[in-house]
């Protein structure tokens, strides 16, 4: 459902604890904030952020080519299996955007019902 006019859109399932605008000072304070973690090497370059999307671009077509192999061996045929399909989903720090340099990736990898955990050991 989408927000009328004039609602707040709304994420997750509990309420936020203020919809209020930060204040001057709030403002200052994450300004502050953001400076010292500059200044400590806590964000990540550009060339790091892209290596992510390198890397999460090749585990995304691992985990396809992964899925057409367990699926053939199951017997579908290459065609289908090929279009079997597998996703790849991001999520804590890193899809929060809120990572620092160096951080891990936590990844979530879904598959059709019919490819097992076991699978992924096999094929």
């Amino acid at each position: 459902m989408e927000p009328q006019q004039g609602q707040d859109q709304r994420f997750g399932i509990s309420q936020p604890i203020s919809l209020a605008q930060p204040t001057a000072r709030e403002l200052q304070l994450s300004s502050t904030l953001e400076d010292l973690l500059r200044r400590n090497n806590l964000f990540e370059s550009e060339e790091e952020a892209q290596r992510r999307v390198q890397v999460l671009g090749r585990l995304n077509a691992l985990a396809r080519e992964f899925v057409k192999r367990a699926a053939m061996a199951k017997g579908w045929d290459e065609d289908m299996a090929a279009h079997a399909g597998a996703k790849i989903f991001t999520f804590g720090s890193y899809r929060l955007g809120v990572h620092a340099s160096g951080a891990d990736i936590d990844t979530l990898l879904v598959v059709p019902e019919n490819i097992y955990r076991s699978d992924f050991f096999e094929y």
